[in-house]
């Protein structure tokens, strides 16, 4: 009984075992390639994730933190604003639109905006009339700054005319 009914299998269609080697050990280097390129891709996710967590960990080491300190004198109200651990850079100093009974003593241009060392205090002045019986937020005060390497931050001081002041920030401006 002849168990090859098909005829002889010939080398020259369905070739020889050295040529279906080949195929298998090809198809393994593949698999292992994607095995290996699927592992990359996890460990550059994990990398990722733990370089922000470091970026925003230096961030925050590097965050100048700033000390407000507010006093009403009978017609004045003075803010200090004193960096703490990091010298501040390029503040931008604005106001909110003043009501008619306060006026900002700060001359601008004798102030030197481009840094402020730490423990050296940034003063502003402002006068106000007693008269009026105002107990909302008289104005707010908004500082931007930079950090050593030039991240933005915001810094808003509200004040009050009952002798109230409100800091809000530093926040990181995107």
């Amino acid at each position: 009984m002849d168990l090859n009914n098909f005829g002889p299998f010939s080398a020259e269609v369905w070739g020889t075992f050295s040529d279906w080697m080949m195929v298998v050990v090809i198809a393994v280097t593949g698999f292992l390639i994607w095995l290996t390129f699927r592992s990359q891709t996890r460990v550059q996710k994990l990398q990722q994730i733990s370089a922000g967590i470091e970026q925003s960990r230096y961030e925050s080491e590097i965050r100048p933190d700033v000390l407000a300190k507010w006093g009403f004198f009978r017609d004045e109200v003075h803010v200090s604003l004193t960096p703490v651990n990091r010298e501040i850079r390029n503040l931008i100093y604005k106001t909110s639109q003043l009501p008619d009974y306060v006026i900002d003593n700060n001359k601008i241009e004798e102030i030197n905006f481009n840094n402020y060392s730490v423990n050296h205090p940034i003063i502003f002045k402002y006068t106000y009339n007693l008269k009026t019986n105002i107990v909302n937020t008289l104005f707010s005060i908004h500082l931007v700054y930079q950090d050593e390497i030039g991240i933005n931050y915001e810094l808003i001081i509200l004040i009050n005319s009952g002798g109230i002041a409100l800091k809000r920030g530093p926040h990181k401006i995107l």
